[in-house]
């Protein structure tokens, strides 16, 4: 199988963007050359589609490659290494982002996430609250996905009468030069140990550079055993980041949107494609957005984000963002349905601005096209 295609940059300028082309058929392997260059460029193939990052590429601008099913330039290597309650993301053997999934955890999370400063971009973990050090809200663990209120059931905060989340197993770990993924199974349970429902969520850590760190988390609930509400709350995230402590927007922090809304005030409880939360870590500019995908529910979300380094993306709680009881924000999926969503992180160097936040969410939602060229 030899095949020239042509990917097109579209109207935005390309950088750090991963791309995906379907295959006719299964392969073994999949090299890909570009035709100009004769430059072999790293890809990773995951069932019938291969996978690889653009590091650059104008807006406008097209790009031929050659695309066979021989074995290809391996570039540098993304493994996970499985632990005790724990999987690592390493790059070039290098620890990138953890996943917790220990049974003495109340939820699963990933924490650290080591930004391009090498400095984690995730608070601190912390098992004891302290006001001084800015320690509140110890569920706030790093990246999470919760709700407050699942069929009543608290599966959004530590506090009394809390429920859990129970990792049940792990259904696959993929590794190579493009990106590393993890993909789970997890049960939501009430406080009392009831199934609420099931939850399969894969995580996709692409091996970017140039400063940026991307990450793709897709969540799939499934009501297995019942009808499952998920109440009018804004305590909770289908995904929730917490930001470092020093990022804090009460601190040297700053919170911004797709809409160019600035601060708690301009920014919580609105809708928006994404957020972005940025500021001097360890003397570097560094940021962290979130983006909301066009297929979500209610997209653009709401966003329950605030000063003290939380933001998450949360639908549902429509009364408070509001002030209003009458409106209701929960929604039910009906007992064999399942209810999606996908988002992705972006961490970036410098503000929002220089940090390509707007160009970069359109990688996402909007990604450059492929014209197939003669065989």
């Amino acid at each position: 199988m030899e095949k020239r295609i042509t990917l097109q940059a579209g109207p935005h300028e390309r950088v750090n963007c991963p791309v995906c082309r379907e295959l006719t058929a299964p392969v073994e392997a999949v090299r890909l050359v570009e035709t100009d260059s004769g430059r072999g460029i790293p890809a990773q193939l995951d069932g019938t589609r291969a996978h690889w990052i653009v590091d650059k590429l104008g807006a406008g601008e097209t790009r031929e490659y050659t695309l066979s099913d021989e074995p290809g330039e391996a570039g540098a290597g993304m493994t996970v290494d499985q632990q005790d309650g724990r999987m690592d993301v390493l790059l070039d053997d290098a620890l990138l982002a953890s996943y917790h999934h220990a049974a003495d955890r109340v939820r699963p999370f990933i924490n650290p996430l080591i930004g391009p400063t090498g400095v984690s971009v995730l608070r601190e973990l912390f098992e004891e609250p302290d006001k001084d050090k800015g320690h509140d809200h110890i569920h706030h663990r790093g990246i999470l996905v919760a709700h407050g209120d699942v069929n009543g059931t608290d599966n959004w905060s530590e506090s009394k009468q809390h429920g859990r989340q129970r990792h049940v197993k792990t259904e696959s770990t993929a590794g190579g030069p493009v990106f590393a993924r993890i993909a789970v199974e997890n049960d939501w349970v009430s406080n009392a140990d009831e199934h609420l429902l099931r939850e399969q969520r894969a995580m996709i850590f692409w091996n970017v550079t140039d400063g940026t760190r991307i990450v793709d988390v897709q969540v799939r609930f499934l009501a297995d055993t019942r009808d499952v509400t998920f109440g009018d709350t804004k305590e909770g995230g289908i995904l929730s980041v917490r930001v470092p402590t020093v990022l804090r927007a009460d601190r040297a922090g700053r919170m911004a949107n797709v809409y160019g809304g600035i601060g708690e005030k301009e920014c919580w409880g609105k809708r928006a494609h994404w957020c972005d939360y940025h500021g001097e870590l360890e003397g570097e500019q560094v940021g962290v957005a979130v983006f909301d995908h066009t297929s979500n529910f209610r997209h653009p979300t709401y966003w329950h984000i605030r000063n003290y380094g939380l933001f998450a993306a949360n639908p549902f709680g429509l009364s408070h963002y509001y002030r209003d009881k009458s409106r209701d924000g929960s929604h039910t999926i009906r007992k064999g349905e399942t209810f999606e969503f996908r988002y992705r992180v972006y961490v970036h160097k410098g503000d929002t601005t220089a940090g390509r936040v707007a160009e970069a969410y359109h990688d996402y939602i909007n990604p450059p096209q492929f014209r197939e060229d003669a065989t």
